[in-house]
């Protein structure tokens, strides 16, 4: 038997040395490397292969483990850690691009664009959720997934966007204005999808709240996020004035590794 982390190990080693080897392949054949990972991450996942269990990827809560005779709880966090990380690290490197100035330089009609496509992207993703939640298999409470579906769809994936713009190694302007649009649209779809889940959630509580308990429980999501950006603001701040041009390459990498 192996311990936890050993396997976390191993699945971590058999993913990278797969992308390195699917990325090859990619090459060879003139496409995304990123349309290749997603590929592989089929084939390796729970739904095919199962190279990588369900549970790697979810991580345990609440479950409970046999240990000399006696029933012990615990969770295991998985491979859950990774997404979060990864998700830290795409975030940094996109968030060079979003300067004042260069929002100035976009001018107002980038942002009223992107406000416009999201709110049509949203609209149209939800309205479809609900036709077929509704219409076509008639379940109940059929809003709020549809809801929550279209609020979900307002996203722009910047993994894949970021992963096939180093691929081809692109620069400009164009660049510059796309990553704006993503981070623009992405702050849209983070706080209007707080906002529905805690519409959402504060509903399905029941007809024992008032209105001003409804009215907190549904805008209390919203304001963490308001809260965690001030946050990520300071850090940044904080980061700024450590990471000067008197640092090692080395120590820059540690103060950037350690703030994300």
């Amino acid at each position: 038997n192996i311990g936890p982390v050993s396997v976390v190990l191993i699945i971590l080693a058999i993913a990278l040395i797969g992308g390195f080897g699917i990325s090859r392949l990619c090459k060879m054949a003139k496409i995304p490397y990123v349309t290749g990972y997603i590929i592989l991450g089929i084939l390796l996942g729970p739904s095919v292969l199962s190279v990588i269990p369900e549970y790697m990827l979810t991580g345990i809560s609440n479950g409970e483990i046999l240990v000399d005779g006696n029933m012990i709880d615990f969770s295991f966090a998985g491979l859950s850690f990774v997404g979060d990380l990864c998700m830290g690290f795409i975030a940094y490197s996109i968030g060079k691009f979003f300067k004042f100035e260069k929002l100035k330089k976009a001018g107002g009609k980038t942002l009223i664009v992107t406000i416009l496509t999201s709110i049509a992207v949203g609209v149209v993703v939800g309205g479809l959720t609900y036709l077929v939640y509704g219409v076509i298999f008639n379940e109940p409470y059929n809003l709020a997934p549809a809801f929550i579906i279209g609020t979900t769809a307002i996203a722009i994936s910047p993994t894949a966007t970021s992963s096939i713009i180093r691929q081809y190694r692109a620069k400009g302007s164009y660049v510059e204005k796309l990553f704006l649009i993503i981070l623009c649209a992405d702050v849209i779809a983070i706080l209007a999808f707080t906002i529905i889940i805690g519409v959402v959630a504060s509903t399905d509580v029941g007809t024992s709240l008032n209105g001003w308990e409804v009215l907190w429980s549904a805008s209390k999501p919203f304001l963490y996020t308001i809260g965690l950006m001030f946050v990520g603001v300071f850090f940044g701040w904080i980061l700024s004035l450590l990471n000067n041009y008197k640092r090692t390459n080395d120590s820059r990498i540690i103060l950037v590794i350690g703030f994300i």
